[in-house]
């Protein structure tokens, strides 16, 4: 289930499946963390995911100092801007919390280089 309190955001539309790589929170940080110009402004979802086994692997591999960057087919996904997203675990509260970059085009550039 995915959960946003901002306009603009319709997870209805999004495909079924989607493609989740796991990145050091290292990188995230080496360019700029969540104060970042890609990432301060983006657009926040709140994931609750059912309890299962896929779950308790991405739960401990996020706390393992990984983070998740859900790529979004392009072909499948014409009704939406979304290309990228970076999903966090909270641990604390056990939490799954994606951003979704304003500037997709760049951000995804910044990640290429």
């Amino acid at each position: 289930t995915v959960s946003t309190q901002q306009p603009g955001i319709c997870s209805e539309n999004w495909p079924k499946k989607l493609i989740l790589q796991t990145i050091p929170k290292s990188f995230v940080q080496h360019i700029g963390g969540i104060s970042s110009k890609y990432l301060q402004n983006a657009r926040l979802v709140l994931f609750d995911l059912t309890d299962n086994l896929a779950k308790n692997h991405l739960t401990k591999v996020l706390n393992e100092g990984y983070t998740g960057c859900v790529h979004f087919p392009s072909r499948e996904n014409k009704k939406s801007d979304i290309r990228v997203l970076i999903l966090f675990s909270s641990p604390a509260d056990n939490s799954y919390l994606g951003y979704i970059p304003n500037d997709q085009v760049q951000f995804i550039d910044c990640i290429r280089k």
